[in-house]
């Protein structure tokens, strides 16, 4: 048996599958992304999901294979995220750790080479060829995420707050971002943000928003998923740059949105990049990544 893990900025996705890829149930958690809940609050919770799974087929730790796609685990973090990891779940027949990205990648395109483009929380573009892992992007809110649903949903903040005091005219997306978070005042935003559970998750959740207004025709938003559009693919065209034909995919909330994104995306790809459908989800590659059938 297989417990495959997808553990992202918003939510921590559990799926159980037999030796052969069969799926056979799943539960959800928030995020146990270490920089909001600690490497304690992380294994707490990825332990919580995996207790659930194993005891609804009467399972214990030594029966299964852990295949963990986790954000936060990538230069830099791997030792003291693993060093957890394997205290808290060393009695699994093997443990697999890699990025969520890696699993998103693995999953998009059944464990073949290619480039995934990762749109949520944050962002970052991740490919295989061959022997050779590439990445770019990935940087986090303070220093990158460009085109990230926290991206776009802090510009559009930016907006709102800059038509609320003046210094730009009124728009559709300023109006409806101030509808999203509930307040009539301008004043009131502040309030709301600081009531936030997850402040970044509830940032992000605006990009929603800035979609629903583009859709509608708003010029202010079209130009902002324009320009988050262009950040996306510059991430895919830097990694396939040279390579000749390459196949892409995507996956994260910001896509949830559907052509008011792909569109964009599809006319600033370069000419080799073939952008397709993912052909599964995280947890699919979560999976394969711990030996699953892909």
């Amino acid at each position: 048996m297989i417990v495959a893990v997808d553990a992202g900025g918003t939510k921590t996705a559990f799926g159980l599958y037999d030796d052969g890829g069969e799926e056979l149930g799943r539960c959800r958690r928030p995020t146990c992304h270490p920089d909001q809940v600690g490497l304690d609050g992380m294994v707490l919770v990825l332990a919580d999901g995996v207790r659930e799974l194993l005891d609804e087929q009467r399972l214990g730790l030594a029966d299964v294979t852990l295949g963990l796609g986790l954000a936060g685990y990538g230069p830099g973090r791997e030792a003291p995220m693993r060093a957890a990891l394997e205290e808290a779940f060393g009695a699994a027949r093997t443990l697999t750790v890699v990025s969520d990205a890696e699993a998103a990648r693995l999953g998009a395109l059944n464990g073949e080479d290619g480039v995934l483009l990762i749109a949520g929380t944050g962002s970052i573009a991740v490919g295989r060829f061959g022997d050779e892992a590439v990445r770019c992007g990935g940087w986090g809110p303070v220093m990158g995420d460009e085109g990230s649903g926290y991206w776009i949903g802090r510009r559009a903040l930016q907006r709102a707050c800059r038509e609320a005091d003046g210094r730009a005219e009124k728009s559709a997306l300023g109006r409806s971002v101030f509808d999203a978070l509930g307040v009539t005042e301008p004043g009131e935003a502040v309030a709301a943000l600081a009531a936030m559970a997850d402040r970044r998750s509830g940032v992000a959740a605006l990009a929603r928003t800035a979609c629903d207004a583009a859709r509608e025709g708003d010029p202010v938003a079209a130009a902002l998923l324009d320009e988050a559009a262009g950040q996306l693919a510059l991430l895919v065209n830097t990694l396939a740059r040279g390579r000749g034909a390459v196949v892409c995919s995507w996956a994260g909330g910001v896509f949830s949105a559907g052509d008011v994104v792909l569109d964009r995306l599809r006319c600033r790809l370069g000419p080799g990049v073939t952008f397709q459908a993912p052909a599964g989800d995280p947890l699919r590659g979560a999976c394969i990544a711990a030996g699953g059938r892909s």
